[in-house]
């Protein structure tokens, strides 16, 4: 009963999130799935791949891996601890759909402008998300040049842009992190 219901609580968290994850589900010490949004996932061995970041708050770890070389599916991660050991009962996980990003960029747009763009970038300068708008365009696949411009933790500059071959007002900012947690200094 205690499974069915934890089964329940995932499908219903997936659905309140309208589309941001594809799949949410609990993987025990021994890598097996033992809850998930998706029923048929229970029962089935899963390999965690290797984190592409990772982090540590409040004695919490999180992690978050490519599931694909394109950045279309990210898979967040966190520990469950055992409050009874001190040890882990084992992780949960949620799948992200690229997709859902860029859908995100997309509604903060105005959309009756065609030259307006967004995009998302890890500390490297690689795009993590793009709005469709500028997906696009020609768009190179690493960002430094750009993100060697952003000089402060938030401001703008006017650049011949390389993303769409025209000059453009560019704005940004870092993200400064959520309740004691500093982020990953990713730009949007």
């Amino acid at each position: 009963d205690v499974d069915k219901r934890l089964a329940q609580f995932l499908a219903d968290l997936q659905t309140g999130y309208d589309g941001v994850y594809q799949q949410i589900f609990v993987v025990a010490a021994h890598q097996e799935i033992v809850s998930a949004s998706n029923a048929s996932l229970i029962g089935s061995t899963f390999i965690e791949p290797k984190p592409w970041l990772s982090a540590t708050h409040k004695h919490h770890s999180y992690a978050l891996q490519r599931l694909d070389e394109n950045g279309n599916k990210l898979l967040f991660s966190m520990v469950i601890p055992d409050l009874i050991s001190e040890g882990e009962l084992g992780r949960l996980y949620a799948e992200i759909e690229g997709r859902g990003l860029s859908e995100l960029l997309d509604a903060q747009l105005n959309k009756n402008t065609s030259q307006s763009y967004a995009l998302v970038l890890d500390n490297y300068g690689e795009a993590i998300a793009v709005s469709t708008k500028l997906r696009e365009q020609p768009l190179f696949s690493n960002m430094t040049g750009l993100l060697a411009l952003m000089t402060e933790k938030s401001g703008f500059f006017m650049t011949q842009a390389d993303l769409v071959n025209q000059e453009m007002l560019v704005a940004y900012a870092e993200s400064s992190g959520y309740r004691g947690f500093k982020g990953f200094g990713w730009r949007v």
